[in-house]
């Protein structure tokens, strides 16, 4: 029993994270064809922004003023993203020129470097953001014991995976965000603008980002090399899942968090990187466009 309690609560933490992350990757691929590599990064300045607020090394403000200046640094680091690295090479074909790898991974490259001058390229802690509610710090399941911090990252996740599948499917927003997505052309000519839907895409990703830093940075403390590599994983988890599709990312998120899961009450840790491999390779294998993405139309 405490196996499987292990195994429920830690799916929930891993997979609400990468869950995030993954639908951050989905959201910006589904509107512009690319996949942002920087999305680590991003994710990463948001971490930056929550210790600089309420770390007592830095202005020790409350955790609320965090939590809001990370949201915001998030969008505007994602939306620069957008702007610095994509705007400028104007409209192409994405499968054919693929000098997006090189600018969204070096825009992420400048993020880091600008954190590591002002932050130092070190490993900080960072409070939690909820730590108790009123007194009351968490339960045990089973003998597997859940903090009130981890209570509001698997929340926070749903609440933002919720609204953004509600949104797509019931509001104009979400309409004009197929609209983009399924044919930028001819959505066009239907009087669409699609940088705009693009933009509002980033500055979703960002604050999915965002959110995923807030719940990470208080678990990991603020380090380069762990949110790069937890950026990577969700890459994967989104392509397990359907790169593009908002729920084919959470699905893929929280599916890579069962794997993780199941390895670290297995004991198997160290055949977590060979095994979640070749289970990329199998399910592209079969289904190249991921569990739930759809198949890209060729146009003539």
């Amino acid at each position: 029993m405490t196996d499987l309690s292990q195994i429920l609560v830690t799916t929930l933490k891993e997979g609400s994270l990468l869950a995030l992350l993954a639908v951050a990757f989905s959201v910006v691929f589904a509107t512009t064809r690319l996949v942002n590599l920087a999305t680590g990064a991003v994710s990463l300045a948001a971490a930056y922004g929550l210790l600089w607020i309420t770390g007592p090394d830095w202005l020790g403000g409350p955790a609320w003023l965090g939590v809001i200046v990370a949201l915001i640094i998030g969008v505007l680091a994602s939306v620069a993203v957008y702007y610095a690295a994509i705007v400028p090479f104007g409209r192409f074909d994405p499968t054919s020129n693929i000098g997006w790898i090189l600018t969204t991974f070096a825009a992420g490259l400048i993020l880091i470097e600008i954190a590591g001058i002002w932050f130092e390229n070190r490993s900080l802690p960072v409070e939690p953001v909820l730590s108790s509610v009123f007194g009351w710090t968490g339960f045990n399941l089973s003998g597997t014991p859940v903090r009130v911090s981890e209570l509001m990252l698997v929340v926070s996740t749903a609440l933002v995976i919720g609204v953004l599948v509600w949104t797509e499917r019931h509001s104009l927003s979400g309409r004009l965000f197929q609209a983009v997505a399924q044919d930028s052309d001819a959505a066009s000519l239907q009087g669409i603008n699609p940088r705009m839907v693009v933009v509002r895409s980033f500055v979703i990703a960002g604050v999915c980002a965002a959110v995923a830093a807030i719940n990470m940075a208080p678990a990991v403390g603020v380090n380069q090399t762990t949110f790069q590599l937890v950026g990577f994983k969700a890459l994967t988890a989104a392509l397990i899942g359907g790169l593009g599709s908002i729920r084919g990312g959470a699905l893929g998120g929280f599916a890579l968090g069962l794997f993780v899961a199941v390895l670290r009450v297995t004991h198997n840790q160290n055949l977590e990187d060979p095994l979640l491999f070749a289970a990329l390779l199998a399910i592209l294998a079969i289904r190249p466009q991921g569990i739930l993405g759809r198949v890209a139309e060729e146009k003539a």
